[in-house]
C-alpha cells in the first residue's frame, strides 16, 4: 500500500511539473527561431518597422506590377529559397518575411505581435504594387489566412497548414488539458469563412507534423466557390518544394488567377 501511494504521488507530481513547465515554456515549444543567414547582393535586404521590432524581409525581382508575400514554416530559413522563387516567378516582386525574433528581426515571437507583423507589412507594400498574393507555409499559412480575413489580397495559398495550434496541441500532449494552457492558438480555422480570394491549399498525404485531417479541416471552412485543393502524395511535411507537382500547382493556380 505505501509503495503504491508513493508511486501515485510521485506520478501526480511529474504531471503537475510537466504541466507547469508547458504552460511555461509553451512559446519555446512552439517557435524555433532561426540564424542569421548571408545571402549575395543580388538579393536585397530591408528593414521593416512593425510596433516594438525591426523586421528583416528579403525582396526578390524589385520593382514589378504584381507582389507576393511569403510567411515561411517554423525553423525554415526562408532566405535560402529565394533563387527557387526567383525562378518561379520572375514576374512578381517577391518579398520572404523574417519572423520577429528570426534571421536579423528583433524582438520575440508571440501570435499577437506576428499578426501585427503581417497587417505592418501588407499595409508597407501594398501602396507600391497593383496586387499583393500571399504564401503562407505550416506556421505561416496562420499569418497568411489571418492577412487574408484583414485585408484585400489578389490570392491565398496555404501550404500544409493546420486548422488551429489548439487541436495540433491537444493531439500531441492529449493528457493535459491544453485547453487552458495554451495560449498560443493560432485558429485559423475561425477566420477561413472570412477568406474573399482564390484559395489554394497543399497538403502532404504522408505529412506527420500536421496530420492531413487538420489541413482538411481548414479547407472544408474556406468558402466552397473560392478554394481548391492540391495533394502531394508520398511526401512528408518539408522537401518537396522541387516536386513538379507542387510547381505546377501553384503556376497553374497562379495562371487562373490573373
Amino acid at each position: 500500500m505505501h509503495i503504491f501511494l508513493w508511486l501515485f504521488g510521485l506520478s501526480v507530481a511529474l504531471y503537475l511539473v510537466g504541466a507547469v513547465v508547458l504552460t511555461l515554456f509553451q512559446r519555446s515549444f512552439i517557435y524555433w527561431p532561426t540564424s542569421v543567414v548571408q545571402r549575395s547582393d543580388a538579393i536585397r535586404s530591408f528593414s521593416l518597422e512593425s510596433d516594438d521590432a525591426q523586421l528583416q524581409i528579403w525582396q526578390i525581382n524589385p520593382g514589378q506590377g504584381l507582389a507576393i508575400i511569403y510567411f515561411g514554416g517554423n525553423c525554415e530559413k526562408v532566405a535560402l529559397k529565394a533563387e527557387y522563387w526567383q525562378t518561379l516567378f520572375p514576374n512578381h516582386t517577391i518579398y520572404l518575411n523574417e519572423y520577429r525574433g528570426y534571421g536579423e528581426s528583433t524582438g520575440k515571437p508571440k501570435q499577437t505581435q506576428l499578426y501585427q507583423d503581417a497587417l505592418n507589412l501588407y499595409d508597407a507594400l501594398a501602396p507600391k504594387h497593383q496586387s499583393v498574393d500571399v504564401i503562407g507555409r505550416s506556421l505561416g499559412a496562420a499569418m497568411a489566412i489571418y492577412l487574408a480575413a484583414h485585408r484585400k489580397l489578389g490570392r491565398l495559398v496555404l501550404v500544409t497548414p493546420f486548422d488551429s495550434m489548439l487541436h495540433l496541441v491537444q493531439r500531441i500532449y492529449w493528457i493535459f488539458p491544453v485547453g487552458l494552457m495554451l495560449k498560443e492558438r493560432y485558429p485559423s480555422v475561425d477566420f477561413a469563412a472570412k477568406v474573399t480570394v482564390p484559395t489554394l491549399v497543399v497538403i502532404a498525404d504522408k505529412d506527420k507534423v500536421v496530420p492531413p485531417r487538420h489541413a482538411w479541416q481548414l479547407f472544408e471552412a474556406l468558402p466552397n466557390d473560392l478554394r481548391q485543393s492540391v495533394v502531394l502524395e508520398g511526401h512528408g511535411h518539408n522537401q518537396f518544394h522541387t516536386e513538379p507537382v507542387y510547381e505546377q500547382a501553384l503556376l497553374q493556380f497562379f495562371k487562373q488567377s490573373t
